[in-house]
């Protein structure tokens, strides 16, 4: 069962330049690090500008968000489960 959700990204506009974000069911914590994933899902382009986000991932190809608050993020990730 793939519970644990894992998202590592490098970039600008998390607190650290290399972060991990991991996802289980409802709690959400981001650690400093790099952690890889034990099962890739995807790669992905994460761009904040104002209060838009562009993702462009090979699992959901083009994804176009609006934010509550205006942030600017330039981030690359991998993502997958553990």
């Amino acid at each position: 069962m793939k519970t644990e959700k894992i998202f590592a990204e490098v970039g600008f506009g998390n607190p650290r330049f290399f972060s991990t974000e991991i996802e289980n069911n409802s709690n959400e914590k981001r650690v400093k690090g790099f952690i890889r994933p034990k099962e890739f899902r995807d790669f992905y382009l994460r761009i904040c500008v104002f209060k838009l986000t562009l993702i462009l991932s090979t699992y959901d190809i083009i994804k176009i968000k609006i934010n509550k608050k205006n942030k600017f993020r330039f981030v690359i990730g991998i993502g997958g489960y553990n």
